[in-house]
């Protein structure tokens, strides 16, 4: 990776210099101002915590993880789904027994119940199903799949992520 940077660091530089007809510069970068975030990956890191994230943090999440990726993820009786929009509904107050409890369904959205307020969401079942999803079923994410997003740090090759 840092040899491909290097080279193509060289190339830029070239290409500006043609463009603007002039040499330019390169500024060597104050590590001490920068840090590290890792990539993330829709499949492995995309599951909403409904356990202990507040109406923000899970609307922030859920447009982090929207278009163009596949979703925000999680779980309802017991399949896949990924929650591509949501809105703030309102703001209140719920018991965090709560949190997931869909309270109203229109227009093939859905209001569910956060521990500080109600978010509206466009849901998207992973796989096929005839199920329908009902007022008062839960959205959950398992806590296995919370340990696993927050343990997982996905590599990536030139050729997408690598398997483990």
């Amino acid at each position: 990776f840092k040899k491909q940077t290097t080279i193509a660091n060289k190339l830029i530089l070239k290409f500006l210099k043609i463009i603007n007809k002039k040499d330019i510069k390169s500024k060597k970068i104050n590590e001490d101002n920068s840090f590290y975030l890792p990539r993330l990956n829709t499949k492995i890191n995309g599951w909403i915590n409904w356990y202990s994230w507040n109406t923000v943090e899970i609307l922030r999440f859920i447009l982090a993880f929207g278009t163009p990726y596949n979703g925000a993820s999680s779980m309802i009786n017991n399949k896949r789904i990924y929650i591509k929009n949501a809105r703030l509904v309102k703001k209140s107050t719920f018991h965090p027994f709560q949190n997931g409890l869909i309270c109203k369904i229109s227009n093939k959205t859905y209001d569910v119940i956060t521990i500080n307020g109600i978010i509206n969401l466009e849901i998207i079942f992973e796989k096929k199903t005839t199920k329908l999803i009902n007022i008062g079923d839960r959205i959950y994410t398992p806590i296995k799949k919370l340990e696993d997003a927050f343990q997982s740090k996905p590599n990536y090759d030139s050729f997408g992520l690598i398997k483990k």
